[in-house]
């Protein structure tokens, strides 16, 4: 198999390959579990665009690839980052549980002008990686503050974030949803 992932790895290399052909060789590396192929793969996806990053992010999450970490915490802070790259990076910040990433991930949560689904992506995202403090947060998303913008979704966001809470607070807001 490594004989095999080898010679696919050696054609990804290549910059003029023909980018269908690029994405089979890619799919095949995943099927083939190669995460010796990761570096590989990060480097492909990073110059491809899009497509490669929605096939490639998510195993590199998977097989715990370090460097992705910092291009997921990146589109985190950028307000032009597209939003399929975006729930990416949600998602994959999500998976490997990057506590760094939760301020991050928080910011996009609180604030309303954001798309819903990329609120909430953030949101399950930082509950996956919090077990505490995220209290004062969810409270200040369900409370009242006057704002006719808060709804459903802020309500989602608030429970998504204290999910893995255990604390007396968290308790609590899971009482006010039942």
């Amino acid at each position: 198999v490594e004989e095999r992932a080898s010679e696919l790895r050696e054609a990804l290399e290549n910059p003029e390959r023909h980018p269908g052909a690029a994405y089979a060789v890619c799919r095949a590396l995943i099927v083939l579990d190669s995460q010796e192929s990761a570096g590989t793969l990060f480097r492909v996806s990073q110059r491809q665009g899009t497509v490669f990053r929605q096939l490639i992010e998510p195993v590199l999450a998977e097989w715990g690839f370090h460097k992705i970490r910092e291009v997921w915490r990146n589109r985190l802070t950028n307000p032009e980052a597209p939003r399929r790259e975006l729930l990416l990076a949600c998602a994959g910040a999500g998976r490997v549980k990057d506590e760094s990433a939760v301020p991050l991930l928080m910011e996009i949560v609180l604030l309303r002008t954001r798309s819903s689904d990329v609120r909430l992506a953030a949101a399950r995202a930082a509950g996956e990686v919090a077990t505490a403090g995220l209290e004062p947060d969810a409270d200040r998303l369900t409370g009242d503050t006057g704002e006719s913008s808060r709804g459903l979704i802020d309500d989602l966001c608030a429970v998504s974030v204290v999910r893995n809470h255990t604390s007396a607070a968290a308790q609590e807001l899971f009482l006010r949803f039942a």
